[in-house]
């Protein structure tokens, strides 16, 4: 979700995978964190055939070691 309009982000999983790492990540900021402190991510696909996309952006946003 965009917290600028309120509504779900248009495109696909890739897209929306992004904003809520993205929103993700501003959580953590305001408390002080960051993404480079996160050690475990739960995924939860309805489909599989869009691991590989949902994968390409969780890779570009976790450094190594990538969280569990």
């Amino acid at each position: 979700m965009s917290p600028a309009t309120k509504a779900m982000v248009e495109g696909g999983v890739g897209d929306r995978t992004a904003q809520a790492i993205k929103n993700l990540s501003a959580v953590l900021e305001e408390a002080g964190s960051s993404l480079g402190n996160v050690v475990k991510v739960n995924v939860f696909l309805s489909d599989m055939t869009n691991f590989a996309a949902m994968n390409r952006v969780y890779e570009s946003f976790f450094g190594d070691p990538k969280p569990v």
